[in-house]
């Protein structure tokens, strides 16, 4: 199944990169979010871009799922899921890593358990390395985490709850999110295939 954009969606990602590009070039490493600093107010919430980064990344991968089993379609097929995701995230992360080890002399990537933390993706489940290795990288983490918990919630829910959707969710936060992605005429967030 080929990826589609939503355009409408565009400007919620540029709000969401801004926030983060600027929590953390002013509020972090400025110290502008320190207490008692004029532009703390301004500064200090705009981590709020990692949450939208993330309800993006769930409406806009669950939507195929979903819409698949709306429409009483099979799943869409891992493989390509999968791939398209690693290739997403992956190289350039590992890249990055790298070269970041390499010229900063980050402590504990090249050790015999460092690489399969650091390059699995592993590090946010232990405290003592969640921070560490390209601490930023967190988010990278909790991404993979959902991509891997996707497919498996999908088919989870498909089990379960086989004609009815809102049995298996009942009136929780999922509902609304979810009652969008399959309900949300394609007019009104315009689809366009990615290029």
């Amino acid at each position: 199944m080929r990826e589609r954009g939503y355009p409408a969606l565009d400007s919620l990602r540029a709000i969401a990169a801004l926030s983060v590009f600027f929590f953390h070039a002013v509020g972090f490493y400025a110290r502008g979010s320190t207490q008692g600093n004029v532009i703390a107010p301004y500064v200090a919430r705009l981590d709020v871009g990692v949450t939208i980064f993330f309800l993006l990344s769930g409406f806009l991968l669950y939507r195929p799922f979903v819409q698949a089993r709306h429409q009483g379609r099979d799943q869409p097929p891992l493989i390509p899921y999968a791939w398209r995701r690693a290739l997403r995230i992956v190289p350039a992360y590992w890249v990055a890593l790298t070269f970041a080890t390499v010229v900063l002399a980050l402590p504990g990537v090249f050790t015999l358990t460092g690489i399969p933390t650091f390059y699995g993706f592993l590090q946010i489940y232990s405290a003592e390395t969640a921070f560490k290795g390209l601490g930023q990288c967190w988010t990278l983490c909790v991404e993979v985490s959902f991509y891997a918990l996707l497919p498996v919630w999908a088919w989870f829910v498909r089990r379960i709850a086989p004609g009815n959707y809102k049995l298996m969710l009942g009136h929780s936060s999922v509902d609304l999110p979810l009652e969008t992605a399959i309900e949300l005429p394609e007019r009104t967030l315009p689809v366009r295939p990615k290029s």
